[in-house]
């Protein structure tokens, strides 16, 4: 093979590994229903926006079947279902996601208020207790549709206190905990500071519930396969660059 052919070919080859590096892509994930979430048997009722509603609350686990990794997540839109094609009992298979930024699916106010309340309570927070998991996802939803009020009994999304309910006492400390916290939200103790992405089903996949993840800066590092791939190219330019 000719010397220039040879140089193009490894200038091609170096280009689609930098860009196969750093491309987004879709990933195929399920939820399962066993998960704490569905599990806790907490099902709040409130009124948003005139129509009276209920949620079961809490954390989900989440199944990337693209990479073979899990990860617990919360979600992020209180009136979207997760859909049955994404379950992993009735669907195996999943559907499709795209990871992108939190600040690009939220609008400047709220994605700070989302990244605060990440910050300073997703580090303390026993992701195994009920009570705490439903008091974070209630504030995460209190933040982002109660148009900046941000307090569980007013705005456009208010939460009902339980009376004549077997677990009226645990969904009371759990709303009460969710106050608390949202009035803490300028409270200015740091102990972490999260990444946060957003798991949005791609456009023509079935409607399904958005996902938060949260992750530690050091754990966005290149997966190994990625690095590798982008190291790959590198040295093509680099024996490119020597031809010349």
């Amino acid at each position: 093979m000719k010397s220039a052919q040879l140089k193009r070919l490894t200038l091609v080859f170096a280009t689609a590994g930098l860009m196969a590096a750093g491309s987004a892509h879709a990933d195929l994930l399920t939820t399962d229903l066993a998960s704490q979430g569905l599990g806790t048997g907490l099902n709040f009722t409130f009124n948003l926006n005139g129509d009276n509603l209920s949620r079961i609350v809490g954390t989900f686990d989440v199944t990337n079947l693209t990479t073979g990794s899990s990860f617990l997540a919360f979600c992020a839109d209180i009136l979207t279902p997760i859909h049955n094609l994404e379950i992993s009992q009735v669907n195996p298979g999943g559907i499709e996601f795209d990871a992108i930024s939190n600040l690009t699916f939220f609008n400047g106010t709220v994605g700070n208020d989302v990244q605060a309340l990440f910050d300073q309570r997703y580090g303390s927070l026993d992701l195994t207790d009920n009570t705490q998991t439903a008091a974070f996802q209630i504030s995460l939803w209190e933040i982002i549709h109660d148009n900046a009020d941000k307090t569980i009994g007013g705005g456009d999304l208010i939460w009902d206190v339980p009376q004549a309910d077997p677990s009226g006492a645990l969904k009371t400390d759990v709303l009460t905990t969710a106050g608390i916290w949202l009035a803490g939200l300028s409270d200015p103790t740091v102990d972490d500071t999260y990444d946060l992405t957003v798991w949005q089903p791609v456009a023509g996949a079935a409607e399904s519930q958005p996902y938060i993840q949260a992750s530690l800066p050091s754990s966005s590092v290149p997966v190994p396969g990625t690095l590798a791939l982008g190291l790959a190219s590198l040295i093509g330019f680099g024996v490119v660059r020597r031809r010349r």
